[in-house]
């Protein structure tokens, strides 16, 4: 049966509909609402930074406030679909993996933890400009809270999959680089090289240190 014709999964419902037998690969329409997603961060039950499927740019803040500004305002302008993989582990355990959507979910996630404000904005002539999150009124931190994504679950995929997905459908007009094809291939020494030549976070990268020394 095709999965456009099955009702939606939303992640409220995810735990107790996905993972049922045929155990296959397989996906399935539905959608999230951005309360769950930012108690599921918390929770460690949604994971956003599987590194080895994520690009290395980084969204600016105009960007992340660019996504905000969209939730409040657009009369017809939605956030774009993401992609979620449906992990189990040995004890039976279900936990999501964030393969694609990365830089929109945390955009949303960082805005509500109080990381950064909002960008130039008049909403009914009220001026919301330079607020953050704890700073609004209840009726736009409702609309926050309560807008829903459309997302695509995927079950029973294992890494090469997933690589496979990240790279070939999700990313094919992206032109992702040949270190970031690489990258989506997960195995411990790639995860540890790439670590590895990170900075710690609060440091300089010791490249563009010595390159501007």
């Amino acid at each position: 049966m095709s999965n456009i014709s099955n009702p939606l999964i939303s992640a409220e419902l995810a735990q107790e509909q996905l993972n049922k037998p045929p155990l296959e690969p397989k996906s399935s329409l539905g959608d999230l609402g951005l309360g769950w997603l930012y108690d599921a961060i918390l929770r460690k039950l949604l994971f956003t930074g599987q590194r080895e499927y994520q690009r290395e740019k980084v969204a600016d803040t105009p960007w992340k406030q660019a996504i905000i500004d969209t939730i409040l305002t657009s009369a017809f302008a939605r956030i774009p679909q993401v992609h979620i993989r449906v992990v189990v582990n040995d004890r039976g355990e279900m936990h999501f993996e964030l393969v694609d959507g990365q830089q929109r979910c945390t955009a949303i996630t960082d805005f509500i933890a109080g990381e950064y404000p909002l960008g130039e904005m008049v909403i009914d002539g009220q001026d919301l400009t330079g607020k953050y999150y704890h700073e609004l009124d209840r009726k736009y931190q409702t609309m926050i809270y309560d807008y829903r994504i459309s997302c695509i679950w995927y079950e029973g995929l294992d890494d090469e999959d997933t690589a496979n997905l990240f790279v070939n459908i999700l990313n094919n007009t992206n032109n992702l680089n040949y270190q970031e094809k690489r990258n989506a291939l997960r195995s411990f020494l790639i995860t540890y090289a790439r670590d590895l030549a990170r900075p710690k976070k609060g440091t300089k990268d010791p490249f563009f240190v010595y390159a501007n020394y």
